[in-house]
């Protein structure tokens, strides 16, 4: 499988995302394929699944090989110094996975610790945690597509170019969230109606309070995620994982408060209150790292926030007048 990571790192690299479409298509269809016939044709369990996956990873691996895609054939010129930056810079890039992972898990995890709360409030909030993982699926596309186009320009020494790129995806994807957030907020109860089901209004109605902070929050990931991309495509992913780190440390230690805190100053507080705070401190925190990490970009590149919010609205406005004298709405 690391093959095919391989192979999927240096099309990103190489912005030929229809190949990484095409080695994922070959990859999972291969899996239900087979995993349907064997349903059909003999008796499958949990030890059979786990087989199947790692043949039909191992034939992705070696047609990646065989196409010469995993960059194998050029192994003869790695050099020490090369590897040693790999390595300094995969050890920031593993630390803030593992800090963005934390800082999602978090909250659920120590909701389960308070026996006050229970699992009816992990539950609860897991309905807002479904929306922000439903939003993140475009965000992480435009942030895979992005990434290397940035990293181009900054190994270029192309300030003007970086910048360029970085207002060109920031700006436009940033309205696009304030659109969502806008629908979502009118639409709220919908979404916990075909996220969670029917019960969980009827039995907490006020979870939609809850709903509406995380539609706030996902308002700013852009910001966010740009950010840390940005950093990262500088060369600077010790910046980026600073910048995680503050808002993990900090966003645990508001979650310890709101849940363990206000039940100790005020018993009677209902858990749905609780929760509402749990979410404050979540967009509270995530203001602040984002805060951050615009001062950790703005030491290694001149970036203005306010051009962010102007290229989008530019670009909103060129593509009403394309659409008006009806040209062609990308060049």
């Amino acid at each position: 499988m690391d093959l095919v990571y391989d192979a999927w790192s240096i099309f990103q690299a190489d912005i030929d995302f229809g190949k990484i479409l095409w080695i994922r298509f070959f990859n999972l269809c291969s899996f239900l394929v087979i995993i349907f016939f064997a349903y059909l044709f003999i008796k499958i369990d949990v030890k059979m699944v786990v087989l199947i996956y790692i043949a039909t990873n191992l034939a992705t691996s070696l047609f990646c090989v065989f196409r010469k895609w995993t960059g194998l054939q050029h192994i003869g010129r790695i050099s020490k110094e090369k590897v040693m930056d790999i390595l300094k810079y995969g050890r920031y890039s593993m630390a803030t996975r593992i800090g963005s992972s934390l800082l999602k898990g978090a909250d659920s995890f120590i909701i389960s610790f308070s026996a006050f709360m229970g699992p009816a409030s992990v539950a609860l909030y897991a309905i807002p945690l479904k929306y922000i993982e439903f939003i993140e699926i475009p965000l992480l596309s435009f942030a895979t597509t992005a990434f290397p186009k940035l990293s181009k320009m900054s190994m270029e020494n192309n300030t003007e170019g970086f910048k360029r790129i970085y207002y060109a995806y920031t700006g436009p994807i940033v309205y696009i969230f304030i659109l969502i957030a806008a629908i979502s907020l009118v639409l709220n109860k919908y979404f916990i109606l075909i996220l969670g089901g029917a019960k969980y209004l009827t039995t907490s109605p006020n979870i939609t309070y809850v709903l509406m902070v995380f539609i706030l929050y996902g308002m700013l990931m852009p910001l966010d995620r740009f950010t840390g991309v940005a950093l990262d495509s500088l060369n600077r992913p010790d910046k980026n994982f600073q910048k995680v780190a503050v808002m993990t440390i900090a966003n645990i230690l508001g979650d310890v408060f709101a849940i363990f805190g206000l039940h100790y100053l005020f018993p009677s507080m209902p858990p749905i209150t609780i929760l509402l705070f749990v979410a404050v401190a979540s967009i509270v925190f995530s203001v602040i790292g984002l805060f951050i990490g615009y001062h950790f970009l703005k030491k290694e590149i001149d970036i203005s926030f306010s051009l962010i919010f102007s290229k989008g609205f530019a670009f909103y406005k060129e593509l009403n007048k394309r659409l008006k004298n009806k040209e062609p709405l990308f060049q």
